[in-house]
């Protein structure tokens, strides 16, 4: 079927099946189960719509249906599918590589990082410090795993799901910030279906279509939240969507600094906007997370009994 309405309505009864994988785990004695579902009621659901519009990687050709099947399934990319643009004179790594030594390194920091939040009371700052570096080292992880799967049952190589843990766009999540491109900022700026308009979007129907992804971002993150403990945070949703006004604001300052002739250094650039998200996510991202017991029940399932009887993290969840 030729992308269009026809293929939508196709669709519409898979992408009411996947929604059904995280209610087949219990979130607090499952929680790992519920973690590995949570790419189906969103990843694989953009690849469907993706697909039913023309754009994203099921777009495209297949050399047989086994890999058309892993890259709905893993969220994964091929190299054949375009990355989110870099910024100018960034480069952004596209081939995916298995098994060197950053996944070793990434193992040791979890470790790190999980004995630390088990048996250690620390500041609140390292505490902050502690998550985000977990968290991304987790992340990144699951997806250079599942990068991996793809790409051996595809038989295609697959772009590298991070680049480098800095924001926006190009470096963060490869495989987010791509689907999001063509599932929702594309079909807001060209038209929904792929090959409708060759026309340059205008600038205002750009600044709408960014502020729609993020906001996009902040609700499929809001709903794995829900799965992971039943309930809505509304600080996760907003901790995402903010990042559009925020994104707007970098822009701007950036006009302003180029008319009065500043140039800001880039580990400056880099460093503010980090930190700007870091204390976001200090604010909005981790504390209903923590406070829920995710990390404490994924620990605890891994290593029944947790590293030290729990007792640095009893008051870490409570305070951090």
């Amino acid at each position: 079927m030729p992308a269009g309405w026809g293929r939508l309505a196709v669709a519409l009864p898979v992408l009411a099946v996947l929604q059904l994988p995280p209610f087949l785990f219990n979130p607090l004695t499952e929680t790992w189960a519920v973690v590995l579902s949570l790419n189906f009621p969103w990843l694989s659901v953009c690849a469907v719509l993706g697909w039913a519009m023309g754009r994203g990687p099921q777009a495209q050709p297949f050399p047989h249906y086994l890999a058309f099947l892993a890259f709905l399934v893993c969220p994964a990319l091929p190299c054949t599918v375009r990355p989110t643009e870099p910024a100018a004179g960034r480069r952004v790594q596209r081939t995916h590589q298995f098994g060197q030594w950053e996944p070793a390194a990434k193992v040791a920091v979890l470790a790190a990082a999980a004995t630390a939040f088990d048996c250690l009371v620390m500041p609140h700052w390292l505490t902050g410090i502690l998550q985000s570096l977990a968290l991304f080292c987790f992340t990144s992880l699951c997806l250079e795993v599942a990068a991996a799967a793809a790409s051996l049952v595809s038989g295609m190589p697959v772009l590298a799901p991070f680049n480098r843990p800095e924001f926006w766009g190009a470096q963060w999540n490869v495989v987010a910030g791509t689907t999001f491109r063509t599932t929702v900022y594309e079909p807001l700026c060209q038209g929904l279906f792929a090959g409708q308009t060759a026309a340059a979007a205008a600038p205002w129907r750009r600044v709408v279509a960014m502020l729609a992804t993020f906001a996009a971002s902040g609700a499929v993150h809001e709903l794995a939240f829900f799965h992971l403990t039943r309930r809505l945070s509304g600080r996760w949703f907003l901790f995402f969507t903010v990042q559009g006004p925020l994104l707007l604001a970098e822009a701007g300052l950036g006009r302003l600094c180029r008319q009065a002739g500043v140039q800001v250094p880039l580990p400056v650039r880099v460093a503010t906007a980090t930190a700007t998200v870091h204390m976001l996510a200090h604010m909005l991202f981790f504390p209903d997370i923590v406070e829920a017991g995710v990390p404490r029940r994924m620990l605890h399932q891994l290593l029944p009994g947790g590293l030290c009887g729990g007792g640095g993290g009893t008051k870490l969840s409570t305070g951090g």
